[in-house]
């Protein structure tokens, strides 16, 4: 039922909205301040009169204020474009509900949810790893040392992750993770009204490199498979002979085993190849007995050498492809959400085992077989390995979740997952019969159900044991429902039926159908940005227009023929109704630039927003300025100071909404800084900085970088969300940061300029190409969009150009379309100089960089990968450890498990504001690092941190390799531990004086200085 609105007979007005209560409130005031001289306060003096008309037009104000925030930041319709209006929402600062509340994952359950979304995966399941992931590390007390020889005491390096994926089923290749292929075949002697089932079990996806390593020709892409030929078909393992035709009849009941050669070409060019397949376990289903006597060896051979793309052979490597390619999909949506100080060990597919059901039900004498059974053994496979189904918004909602809990965990694409479908959904270790038979009994049509049993089959096909109560599954493994291995026989009024194979696998189907929910990409995956509707406060009507007439102050003037004396007093009124006349527009400009004040856009350079009255708006106005300017204007309400004060305010406002502070910060800055006034300035750049990347930094805030993607390698862009969190809070803007604003006002063409400028200190570098607009705001707009595209040319190797012309050489910034951005303001006479410049620039701009450069190192990512060999006889090299003999140390024999090292520039940047502001560094490091991480913060020399950037970023191009060379990944390893073992943390240097001296300018602490 829809909302009933009602009009209040008696509304609850705010004060600012209620004209009598302001009007009381108003002569209580003159009572206060006048009631000496002035004690008539009846509505006809006009001391009252202005009061009624100033409480009035206060209401239009409340009113405005009153209305809704989205309201009140709605543009005028239609004037901006989709993709405008989407910037002007986003530089509010209020994010949605997908971009704010979630998560990088943190939980084995998000991680579930996270795998369960890539496409071509069902299910999936991480599991800690207790025992050791490659290499076993043991410590050798006695001599304080980590190694490879085996003592008392082993090291096992933690946090590590065994990853499991169940595939998805293919519609056309069937069961991809089963490495079942199936193939119906006629049996001649029904005359085709009979098919038997060729049941071909090839090694599931995660042995089959294992057992048949000459797959891996066979799943390239263009591979040509020419021609299958079966050299036996056997009853036994072992024996590549054919089984006598006499005797395959009963061999039929169990397993056969056939060798087979494949003869291929990997591709087109390439020659002919020939790989033997050994003992391949093949099952045969057939319908009747009398199928069963009609098959034959010939009939078998037909169907195992069919090379067509329907053949058994061809589907498998479809599958092992498919495998292979949602493998590799998981392994890199994995390393793209890898948490700090945590790695994967294996990522592979679950190893499925075969559990069938054999039983015996009684129907009611109407009851439907087939849809029965159907019906019965899609639940039953359900109970075996429930799916996990997605959900859309809109029905998560109607279930009552909120949205704190819709959006707990990863930003999925397909929809939402809820907690308890996906803990349902783990594996099983015991199977009841007791719950099979529940299931049963609640499908309508089955009365009775007896004799029921759970039976496992092996890799082979082979029945392997049977239990009628429980039956205990293989750990580790998924159990799936064995339809061919069930036996269900049916019984209607105590006599027997057998359910047509065709139709019951069209009434599963159909469950399957009905009941599974594909994937599909939810448009509606958040909650859409409330719409406002535009609210218009350009312009209001004039106080004094509402005057009586005989104010004079009326849009029609005085007379002609009042005196000069009647018309000085109508100035004189209307002057000092001037200064509230410019309040309500000031407050007007305040509701008008509300989207401003409380924007996240750098651009923003005001938060007074008053605008002259025009004569348009009110007649004669312009005589009553007295020749002031807007920027004057501007100027007489906001001062630099009061602007950077205010606009910090506004910045804490926002940043109270998602709990943040910058006040610990704000107070070491402003000790730090020379001057309070460039203090609050920068200020503000780092308070937008934090709330810009807010979404981010709380989604990432424990995730790390992604050490397996060769293209971002070292780069800003591939940062851990710990970094990335440390440089926001510290103010460490890159080189964003090396960029000097300069936005002033030029009174001859009524215009605001704005440009850029990079100094070294001593001497402007380059300047960029001039801003202009017609607001102030306007221009900072225009010049952070410029500064931004500088930075971006400055990355670029062919930003800084030298521009030669007639003996005159500048040195210039370009971007990529070869646009001139900036340039040095001098020119040179020699080119030689030109060069110099772009020289000194450069090494300006490194310096820059090395100056705020941070590694968060992970230890476990240190650990060896090439264990004593030929190739390596000493291995890998280690950390180091410090051990006391009786091995009595707390977690120091172990110097890779949930470690981290900050190593930070400590002559450079930040260390520049003095040791107190180091020290807070730290404190903000330890405090934003995840609490069960040990960290250690290096503060090294430039020197130091360049050599260590170079050799660590190189080790890390070795390891993204797809397929690292051991060879170059050792020797790497080996330059980067050097190094890491070496780094030392630098203090400014401090003097001794003596008592007579009395110089103590530069004292000596402990741990804070060098003498």
């Amino acid at each position: 039922m829809s909302d009933v609105v009602n009009i209040p007979k008696q509304p609850r007005l705010a004060v600012c909205e209620d004209y009598t209560e302001l009007r009381r409130q108003g002569i209580e005031y003159l009572k206060q301040l006048g009631s000496a001289l002035w004690t008539d306060y009846n509505i006809h003096d006009p001391g009252i009169t202005l009061l009624e008309l100033l409480c009035y037009a206060e209401t239009e104000i409340g009113y405005k204020a009153g209305f809704r925030v989205q309201d009140l930041i709605a543009p005028y319709p239609g004037r901006l474009s989709s993709t405008e209006l989407q910037a002007l929402y986003e530089a509010q600062g209020f994010y949605t509900a997908r971009n704010i509340l979630t998560v990088n994952p943190w939980t084995a359950r998000d991680y579930r949810k996270l795998l369960i979304d890539v496409l071509g995966v069902r299910n999936a399941w991480l599991r800690c790893k207790d025992c050791a992931c490659g290499i076993t590390l043991y410590a050798d007390c006695k001599s304080s040392t980590l190694g490879y020889k085996k003592t008392e005491h082993p090291v096992r390096i933690r946090g590590f992750y065994d990853v499991r994926i169940e595939l998805d089923e293919h519609p056309a290749d069937g069961d991809i993770g089963s490495g079942k292929v199936l193939t119906v075949f006629p049996v001649p002697a029904s005359g085709g009204a009979h098919r038997a089932t060729l049941e071909m079990r090839f090694p599931q996806p995660h042995v089959a490199a294992e057992r048949i390593p000459q797959l891996h020709a066979l799943l390239q892409e263009d591979c040509i498979l020419q021609s299958i030929t079966v050299d036996a078909i056997s009853g036994r393992r072992g024996q590549p002979v054919d089984v006598p035709a006499q005797q395959l009849y009963p061999a039929l009941h169990r397993p056969l085993f056939v060798t087979m050669r494949l003869t291929f070409r990997e591709n087109p060019a390439a020659a002919e190849a020939t790989i033997t397949l050994s003992d391949l376990p093949i099952r045969v289903w057939y319908r009747e007995d009398a199928d069963r006597k009609a098959i034959t060896l010939a009939m078998l051979r037909e169907v195992l050498a069919d090379v067509s793309a329907g053949g058994g052979m061809a589907r498998y490597l479809r599958m092992l492809r498919r495998a292979a390619a949602t493998t590799a999909d998981v392994e890199a949506v994995l390393h793209a959400h890898r948490n700090l100080a945590e790695d994967f060990c294996t990522i592979g597919t679950v190893p499925m085992e075969d559990i069938a059901v054999c039983a015996d039900i009684g129907m009611r004498a109407d009851a439907d077989i087939e849809r029965v059974l159907g019906e019965a053994y899609w639940r039953i496979s359900q109970y075996f390995n429930p799916s996990v189904q997605f959900r859309s918004l809109f029905e998560m909602l109607d279930e009552g979740f909120v949205s704190e809990s819709i959006f707990n965990g990863p930003a999925l694409d397909h929809g939402f997952i809820r907690d308890a479908d996906l803990d349902a959904s783990e594996m099983k270790t015991v199977l009841y019969a007791s719950d099979v038979i529940n299931i049963l009994m609640d499908i309508d049509g089955i009365e009775r159900v007896s004799n029921l049993t759970l039976a496992r089959y092996d890799e082979n096909g082979k029945l392997v044991e049977s239990q009628p109560w429980e039956l205990q599954v293989t750990e580790g493994s998924l159990p799936r429902l064995y339809i061919h291995g069930s036996k269900v026989l049916v019984f209607k009024n105590e006599l027997p039926f057998l359910p047509d194979p065709d139709e019951l696998h069209d009434a599963l189907q159909l469950h399957r159908g009905l009941e599974a929910k594909n994937k599909s990409v939810q448009t509606r995956n958040d909650f859409p940005v409330p719409s406002g509707s535009y609210v218009d406060n350009t312009s209001s009507y004039p106080l004094q227009y509402s005057l009586p007439d005989t104010y004079g102050l009326s849009p029609h003037g005085l007379p002609e023929s009042v005196g000069t004396a009647r018309k000085g007093q109508a100035k004189q009124l209307a002057g000092y109704l001037l200064v509230f006349e410019q309040l309500l527009s000031v407050y007007l400009g305040q509701l008008r630039h509300f989207r401003d004040l409380l924007s996240i856009d750098a651009s923003i350079s005001q938060s007074y927003f008053p605008g002259m009255l025009t004569e348009t708006q009110l007649r004669g106005v312009s005589a009553l300025y007295d020749a002031v300017t807007e920027p004057e204007l501007l100027a007489l309400l906001e001062t630099p100071a009061s602007w950077t004060a205010r606009r910090n305010l506004m910045l804490d406002h926002m940043l109270a909404r998602f709990a943040e502070s910058f006040s610990d910060y704000a107070l070491m800055l402003y000790s730090a800084s020379a001057s309070r006034q460039l203090a609050a300035e920068e200020l503000i750049e780092d308070k937008i900085s934090f709330l810009k990347a807010l979404p981010v930094m709380t989604r990432d805030r424990g995730k790390a970088f992604n050490y397996r993607d060769p293209s971002a390698v070292c780069s800003p862009l591939n940062i851990s969300g710990l970094e990335q969190r440390i440089r926001t809070l510290l103010g460490m803007n890159g080189l964003a940061g090396a960029f000097t604003p300069v936005i002033g006002y030029d009174a001859v063409s009524g215009s605001w300029t704005g440009l850029w400028e990079i100094s070294n200190g001593a001497t402007v570098l380059l300047r960029g190409v001039e801003q202009r607009a017609a607001s102030r705001t306007e221009t900072a707009r225009l010049l952070a969009a410029h500064i931004e595209t500088a930075a971006d040319a400055l990355q670029e190797a062919a930003g800084l150009k030298l521009h030669a012309k007639r003996g005159h050489n500048t040195v210039e910034l370009h971007a990529g379309d070869d646009t001139v951005l900036g340039a040095h303001p001098q020119e040179f006479s020699k080119k030689a100089d030109a060069e110099t410049l772009i020289a000194d620039i450069q090494a300006f701009l490194a310096g820059m960089e090395i100056a705020e450069t941070i590694h968060v190192v992970e230890h476990i990512l240190l650990r060896p990968k090439n264990a004593p060999s030929a190739d390596f006889p000493a291995g890998d090299p280690v950390l180091p450890v410090c051990l006391p003999s009786d091995c009595s140390a707390c977690g120091e024999e172990d110097p890779y498990s949930f470690r981290l090292t900050v190593v930070l520039n400590g002559e450079e940047g930040l260390a520049n504001h003095g040791i107190e502001f180091r020290r807070f560094a730290e404190r903000s490091i330890r405090q934003e690092v995840p609490a069960h991480l040990g960290v250690k913060i290096c503060w090294v020399s430039s020197a130091q941190l360049t050599e260590f950037s170079a050799r660590y970023c190189a080790w890390l191009s070795a390891l993204a390799e797809e397929a690292p060379d051991a060879a170059l990944l050792h020797e790497r390893l080996e330059r980067v531990l050097e190094e890491f073992v070496r780094l030392k943390s630098v203090y400014p240097r401090a003097t001794l004086h003596d008592c007579v001296d009395g110089d103590d300018e530069n004292r000596i602490y402990l741990n804070r200085t060098i003498i």
